[in-house]
């Protein structure tokens, strides 16, 4: 019966019949709450009517649904966008990059938020990487648009320096950390690092938080890029407060009792290149970084003198057949 209902909903947004497609929706999710398709659908709906308030709860429903569907967060990210949050908005495109490395609308989504956050360089390269993935379906009105806001960014004026980040983000920043939420304070700190990757404040504060987690070797290079920029900003008080900082830990480091340190999975670039994309897909398939590695470590312990790349694939492929995708 809701499949009924879902797909009467479909066929009136085909026609732009927005508010009748949600009651179609509102119907399917009243005979199955858990729909997630219709949520979805329904946000979309929602959002195409301006409505970007209800678009975003029903995305936040969709997402609770399933925490990786990238297409669910790169329109939620849309929808902050539209609802004047762009900060929740690049959240949600970094989230859907990292899901999916080959989404090109939630590049082409970054692409327009770092131009509005003055960061001319990184929008471009967002732009061009969505442009490329976009011609690859064949999908050339949008290839053509992201070429376009390309030229358009070119031709206009220098943009201005990132705005200092106001006290009260590293106030609530702090709040977070005491009470325990390390993983969304260090998402708040890998976000400003996408913003300006030289700001030496943000480094100490994501060293401090990886301090806090039990990690002292990424903690520890935090610290050192904290003290290189602190330096070439020639603030040589707080490079030297790094300095000290380092051979503490160095020389007396702390112990963690029966903490388990949780390892990252590798950094993703603003635009991956072909092994990144092999690494991320991998980890995703296994959800654990070690164990990632793991599999290709065998792979080249009974394969021998393979390209680095033919291991990754080969587990990528071996897992998938297995799970008889």
């Amino acid at each position: 019966m809701e499949q009924a209902f879902y797909d009467r909903g479909l066929e009136k947004s085909s026609q732009k019949k927005y508010a009748e497609a949600i009651k179609e929706f509102d119907r399917a999710i009243r005979v199955n709450s858990q729909f997630l398709s219709a949520y979805y659908q329904r946000g979309l709906a929602y959002f195409d009517l301006g409505d970007f308030r209800r678009a975003i709860a029903d995305f936040n429903e969709t997402l609770h649904l399933d925490p990786f569907y990238a297409k669910a967060h790169c329109s939620r990210g849309l929808a902050h966008l539209a609802a004047g949050n762009p900060q929740a908005a690049l959240k949600d495109a970094n989230r859907a990059v990292e899901l999916d490395i080959t989404y090109a609308q939630a590049y082409s989504l970054r692409g327009v938020l770092f131009r509005r956050l003055n960061n001319p360089a990184i929008a471009i390269g967002n732009l061009k990487k969505a442009a490329e993935l976009y011609l690859e379906i064949q999908d050339k009105v949008n290839c053509r648009r992201c070429l376009q806001q390309i030229e358009d960014i070119k031709k206009s004026r220098p943009p201005d320096k990132p705005k200092p980040t106001p006290p009260e983000f590293w106030e609530e920043l702090k709040n977070k950390v005491l009470r325990g939420d390390l993983r969304e304070a260090l998402d708040d700190c890998d976000w400003l690092l996408r913003i300006n990757r030289q700001d030496p404040k943000t480094y100490y504060h994501r060293g401090r938080i990886y301090l806090e987690w039990g990690n002292t070797a990424a903690a520890i290079e935090d610290f050192k890029k904290a003290a290189e920029y602190f330096q070439k900003q020639g603030n040589e008080i707080e490079m030297q407060r790094m300095f000290d900082l380092l051979q503490q830990l160095r020389s007396n480091p702390p112990r963690y009792a029966e903490r388990t340190t949780p390892t990252p999975p590798p950094f993703i670039p603003d635009i991956p290149s072909p092994r990144t994309i092999l690494h991320h897909k991998l980890y995703r398939l296994v959800g654990n970084w070690e164990i990632a590695q793991g599999l290709v470590k065998r792979l080249k312990n009974s394969h021998p003198g393979n390209p680095e790349e033919w291991y990754w694939e080969k587990a990528i492929y071996d897992i998938e057949r297995d799970r008889g995708r």
